[in-house]
């Protein structure tokens, strides 16, 4: 998919900070509402009386150029008349026809709110479910198109059960809006000069209605791509035993992820886009804390499954250059002597012209090596029987050239020499000159091989890092600049794409220098 023709997505980040104007930690109804216009949707939101559920609501009203909108509080005894507009009595008379005078009523309006919605009676909450999911409206012996970019709902409760389940499934975005925390915020909020119900946004900044029919008309090029389908997937098994989501709503929410991406001008949606999910999907507000951790560990599996060719690209670079190493320290056929480890918890340390030994219990650090100064316990076997303890010191044998010769000190001030059982290591290669060293040991026919099978795999590497690097670029991209995500969502997303990196960069040096200049 080419990029699409839309000059109003340059504007868009301007407008979100406009509509930002005057509100505090109003942040992400602002952002939400924004993008729910985008793609057509509708937003509820829940929260206490006085916490600007209606300014919020007002300041969508201003994205539009031109826009018509409606606002009603409902209340038990609301009619349709409210809402729809009153009946013809012309139309009614002359023609016995029942059609409503929609004009400066929801069926003719662009931004609807509808405050308390609960309150609604179920003969209203159902005349609007039409009107919610397919923006049509039946007036008389027609059927009409709502022109309708954004419902908005409020309440100061929730209450979604069995006979207003298909209302409250209308609602694509949940957000729930608190008092504004925090000291320092709150007196921000009192200091606070202006009428915050006025419209902030520049004309040239707004929204015209054409490009909003532009806009969703690119919709169905976005991308969906296998792995955000096997996430979306994934989540949906995992919340069944919260009950299960329409699909309708998955379908719906599948369309915000792509209006998510065309925003910010990208052909596919992205796993950050993902992290909307967790405002879409709960029912109780005490489910959302649980929502957002499962679709963070859901976004990190999927991330790791990117990183898989990566990390066996680097798997397969790390046992190349073992393998080499070893064979190298094999055939350069360096030797020393290390004391012995018995079964791989003991030294042993023989006593001259004598049956008896000593066994101590092999530190971390391998201190006795160095030579102490202090009394150890150590196990003392005579002919290969346990005798029992005995506490000994040891130091280093003054003068001797074994330098694992020692001097043994008993309790009663008893001296005598013994040595350390020791075996013989090959030396390992540990530097890139080790390595160059020992390649010359190597007959002819093999340094070629070895040079070839380095050159493959140093291009694989660089090829596969510079992939990463593309990844990992537009990833942090995006978590700087998306629109609609909070800096907290995406905060310390751990993608491990730079340290994979970094370890990529340094084998590719390694097996660079194995490649003769010559070649």
């Amino acid at each position: 998919m080419k990029s699409p023709n839309l000059p109003f997505l340059n504007r868009l980040p301007a407008l979100i900070e406009g509509s930002l104007w005057g509100l505090i930690q109003r942040d992400e109804p602002i952002r939400l509402g924004i993008l729910a216009a985008l793609a057509g949707e509708s937003v509820f939101l829940l929260g206490p009386p006085g916490v600007g559920k209606s300014l919020v609501a007002r300041r969508m009203k201003c994205i539009l150029r031109g826009g018509r909108s409606f606002e009603y509080l409902m209340g038990k005894f609301s009619t349709p008349d409210e809402l729809f507009g009153p009946v013809s009595i012309q139309k009614l008379t002359n023609e016995d026809e029942y059609v409503r005078l929609i004009e400066g009523y929801l069926p003719d309006s662009e931004v609807v709110f509808l405050d308390e919605v609960w309150n609604a009676s179920p003969p209203i909450q159902n005349a609007l479910l039409t009107a919610m999911n397919e923006k049509r409206y039946r007036n008389g012996r027609s059927e009409i198109l709502i022109p309708m970019t954004l419902l908005l709902g409020a309440s100061n409760s929730l209450h979604p059960g069995e006979e207003t389940a298909a209302f409250w499934d209308r609602f694509l975005i949940r957000l729930v809006v608190s008092p504004i925390l925090g000291s320092g915020d709150f007196s921000r909020f009192l200091a606070e000069e202006g009428d915050p119900y006025r419209d902030p946004i520049s004309p040239d900044l707004k929204i015209d209605p054409q490009e909003l029919r532009d806009f969703r008309s690119h919709l169905s090029e976005v991308n969906l791509g296998q792995e955000i389908i096997l996430l979306l997937t994934q989540l949906r098994e995992s919340l069944e035993s919260q009950g299960p989501s329409s699909d309708r709503r998955w379908k719906k929410i599948v369309h915000l992820l792509k209006a998510s991406a065309l925003a910010h001008g990208r052909s596919e949606v992205s796993l950050l886009d993902c992290f909307l999910l967790s405002r879409c999907l709960w029912n109780d507000p005490d489910d959302r804390d649980g929502l957002e951790k499962k679709v963070r560990s859901l976004i990190q599996d999927r991330l790791h499954e990117i990183h898989e060719i990566p990390r066996h690209t680097l798997a397969r670079a790390r046992n190349f250059l073992t393998d080499l190493d070893s064979r190298l320290s094999v055939l350069s056929g360096e030797t020393y002597e290390l004391p012995k480890i018995i079964d791989k918890e003991y030294y042993e340390i023989l006593l001259p012209s004598s049956p008896k030994m000593y066994r101590l219990w092999c530190p971390d650090g391998d201190e006795y090596l160095a030579g102490v100064d202090r009394p150890l316990e150590a196990f003392l076997y005579n002919d290969g029987r346990l005798e029992g303890t005995r506490t000994i010191t040891l130091t280093r044998a003054e003068g001797s050239s074994n330098p694992y010769e020692l001097l043994l000190v008993s309790e009663e001030g008893e001296k005598s020499h013994g040595y350390f059982r020791t075996e013989k290591r090959t030396r390992s290669i540990s530097t890139a000159e080790d390595r160059k060293a020992a390649l010359k040991v190597l007959p002819e026919i093999e340094r070629d091989t070895l040079a070839l099978d380095s050159r493959t795999l140093c291009k694989e590497c660089r090829e596969v890092l510079s992939d990463l690097s593309a990844l990992d670029a537009d990833l942090r991209h995006q978590a700087k600049t998306h629109l609609f995500v909070s800096r907290e969502q995406i905060a310390d997303l751990d993608s491990n794409a730079e340290s994979l990196g970094l370890e990529l960069h340094e084998l590719a040096k390694v097996l660079e220098e194995l490649i003769p200049s010559d070649q």
